[in-house]
């Protein structure tokens, strides 16, 4: 593949970094690896273009374990 996306994150994930493991990824499989985030559009053509969606304040782990 041209690009990978990560989504759907689970707490592993989460806790090590979605960024930090997608650079992991790529470095093992030379393919350009994204961590999705929240509004994130992919446009599929003669190109791949990544539009980020706007990155929102998200609430923290701590708050679901209150």
């Amino acid at each position: 593949p041209e690009v990978a996306v990560a989504t759907h994150f689970g707490m592993k994930m989460i806790f090590r970094g979605p960024y930090r493991e997608a650079r992991l990824i790529e470095n093992k499989t030379g393919v350009k690896t994204i961590a999705a985030v929240s509004g994130m559009r992919v446009g599929i053509g003669e190109k791949i273009e990544v539009m980020k969606g706007e990155r929102k304040k998200h609430r923290g782990l701590d708050e679901f374990t209150r």
